[in-house]
């Protein structure tokens, strides 16, 4: 009975020291991984476009669930006691080895390093140079995005909001009237884009994209007090296409900020409108031009899943254009029609010597008639922010 005992006791003991063994060598074989980069993004999968979880400082210490390709699949335990799983590129950590793993390299590494200072001393400089220049595994990939948006837009307008006020003002100073008018200036349109952008690395973008903005507004002006009943309308419109080259760069998981130059196609209109009774006229013109520009933004991202995200995006801009050219055509009750084709002016329009309202219109050239002062292209301008939300694809 003894020695059936004793039999037990001893497969129990060889059970558990194979067991204890088991673990220890686990453990011992288990890879830590330690943050060399300044900052190393935790991407929720193993690939660039993925969302960024989490950001860990250099020295940071992960431990390591395994590898896909160029990504290792790691645990964090953060100081509160958070565990993070989640994915970083190889190019951000390098492997922590046991000391008796790094006593076994330390002779060879020696004959490797001696070996590659034989090489590089006989190789030509060319080569040394080269291999500098070797892109990472990161820039390769050069994965990209196409989003689309659309929102809301603030533009300064500048003198083409002026010559419509200016021309009301002016017809009711020659009507004698002291009826103050309710003149809406164009200032909010609608904007719509869309961007392709290139990943440089994992935070720093390269895109091209192209907005369209439109906005125009009506003013009247009712005046039933005198006789024959009359009527002043203005509407002054602007468009735009801007083309654009950006940088975007993330300063945090899901934010980030974007700046570039534009190209504008622009292109702006006015609609002046007079009634007497049944009598009426009106003057319509049409220009267009182009200019540079300058934009910068700054946006959050929502991701739904790797491959698609929403956000939301502010920018501003700065764009005066000048040298519009275009048609102006002028039209009456009686049938009278013309068309004039030229540049737009704006320019002082005076109803007396004392008083005077500025005034646009396309002339074939610069005005200098009796009644007109300070004559000079007109700039519009369409300097300004937008509000916008989008949806990305990433590929």
């Amino acid at each position: 009975m003894a020695i059936i005992n004793k039999g037990k006791s001893s497969v129990v003991f060889l059970i558990v020291t194979v067991f204890l063994f088991a673990s220890l060598n686990a453990q011992e074989n288990q890879i830590k991984l330690k943050v060399v980069s300044e900052l190393a993004n935790i991407r929720d999968n193993a690939d660039i476009g993925s969302m960024i979880i989490f950001q860990a400082l250099q020295g940071a210490v992960f431990t390591s669930l395994g590898k896909e390709e160029e990504w290792y699949h790691i645990k964090y335990i953060q100081d509160s006691g958070e565990t993070i799983n989640g994915y970083v590129h190889e190019s951000l950590v390098s492997e922590i080895k046991p000391p008796a793993a790094e006593k076994e390299d330390k002779k060879p590494e020696r004959k490797a390093e001696e070996s590659v200072e034989i090489k590089e001393a006989r190789a030509p400089k060319t080569i040394i140079l080269e291999q500098k220049t070797v892109p990472s595994a990161i820039s390769k990939a050069l994965p990209f995005s196409i989003s689309f948006s659309g929102g809301g837009n603030y533009v300064a307008g500048g003198d083409i909001n002026k010559g419509a006020a200016g021309w009301i003002d002016y017809n009711l100073d020659d009507l004698q009237t002291e009826i103050q008018p309710n003149f809406k200036s164009v200032h909010l349109s609608y904007i719509f884009g869309g961007e392709l952008s290139f990943a440089i690395n994992e935070d720093l973008s390269f895109g091209i994209g192209a907005d369209y903005l439109f906005g125009n507004k009506n003013s009247s002006v009712e005046l039933s007090g005198v006789s024959p009943a009359t009527s002043l309308s203005v509407q002054p419109e602007v468009q735009a296409f801007p083309l654009r080259v950006f940088l975007s760069c993330s300063v945090l998981p899901q934010l980030y900020v974007k700046s570039g130059i534009e190209y504008f196609m622009a292109k702006c209109s006015y609609l002046y409108r007079s009634e007497e009774g049944e009598a009426w006229k009106e003057w319509k013109g049409n220009a267009s031009s182009q200019g540079l520009g300058i934009m910068a933004g700054l946006g959050y991202t929502i991701s739904i899943n790797s491959n698609i995200s929403l956000f939301i995006e502010t920018s501003g801009r700065i764009a005066k254009l000048n040298n519009f050219e275009g048609t102006n055509t002028y039209q009456d009750s009686e049938g009278l029609e013309y068309t004039e084709e030229g540049s737009l002016y704006i320019y002082e329009g005076h109803t007396s010597e004392e008083v005077s309202y500025p005034l646009l219109f396309i002339r074939d050239k610069k005005p200098s008639e009796a009644g007109v002062s300070n004559p000079k292209k007109a700039t519009i301008d369409f300097s300004g922010v937008s509000l916008q939300v989008g949806i990305k694809f990433r590929f």
